[in-house]
């Protein structure tokens, strides 16, 4: 049976995690919010291949996380065959939710050797931003034909936060058709512009149609429109600020003298 004195330290242990969580959330430290999990996707389009480099920017709340997954012995240092280990399974389940079809088929992703990087960047609260990036590739054959790719990520399809996806052709490849940007927005999620703070891009699928020859510029491509997650974001932080309010209440209530129901 536990104990008064143990139920009292769990307790307390709870709230000062929530009072955590909750405060750098109203502070409010990472641009889109420190409960989001942030993409970015960059296809490199070669007459011969199709490069993608990926981005996962974790805000405070999801990187105090992972961190716990990652110290697998919880002794509260992350040491080199933990963070091996990590990266091994987290690269296995990212990957497994990236789809790459080329010409209406499934193309499989290789990994570039040596590519992944993970680091973690100081946040708000004495939390950290977690960032993780990989390289891949996969082939293709460029023909005068008109050929169409397409990309999706359903990593994180249910959290929050910014997806951005860039098509860039090199030189002997024509984009013609393509409802992504050619340009970077965010600079791989090192830098959010403040005029989409309100409503980040949302680019989950990236449809494309390339032809081999020109210059590598784009012919008709269009600019894809972002859907908007500010409500949601508004919510959220509606939330946040009724859980701390309920917290503090919780603290401030005098507890029950045992006398005085004798």
């Amino acid at each position: 049976m536990v104990s008064q004195k143990t139920r009292t330290f769990l307790f307390s242990t709870f709230l000062a995690h929530v009072l955590i969580f909750a405060l750098a959330a109203a502070l409010f430290a990472h641009p889109l919010g420190n409960f989001t999990i942030n993409h970015y996707a960059r296809l490199e389009l070669e007459p011969n291949l199709v490069r993608l480099y990926i981005v996962y920017d974790f805000a405070e709340i999801p990187a105090f996380q992972e961190k716990q997954t990652i110290d697998a012995n919880g002794d509260g240092n992350i040491m080199a065959d933990e963070r091996e280990q990590y990266l091994t399974t987290f690269l296995g389940q990212a990957k497994a939710n990236l789809t790459l079809d080329i010409g209406g088929k499934p193309t499989t992703l290789a990994l570039v050797p040596n590519s992944t990087q993970l680091e973690f960047l100081a946040g708000q609260g004495g939390l950290e931003i977690m960032q993780f990036r990989a390289r891949f590739t996969a082939p293709l054959e460029l023909k005068t034909a008109p050929l169409t790719i397409r990309y999706r990520d359903d990593n994180y399809r249910e959290r929050l936060g910014w997806r951005e996806i860039v098509a860039k052709p090199v030189a002997g490849v024509t984009l013609t058709q393509s409802n992504v940007r050619e340009t970077e927005t965010s600079d791989e999620l090192r830098n959010y512009p403040e005029d989409l703070l309100a409503n980040p891009l949302n680019d989950r699928e990236a449809i494309m149609t390339v032809t081999r020859g020109g210059n590598g510029t784009a012919g008709s491509g269009k600019r894809a429109e972002s859907d908007t997650n500010s409500f949601v974001i508004l919510a959220l932080l509606a939330g946040v600020v009724v859980a701390v309010a309920s917290v503090f209440l919780i603290l401030r209530r005098k507890p029950t003298n045992p006398s005085s129901s004798r």
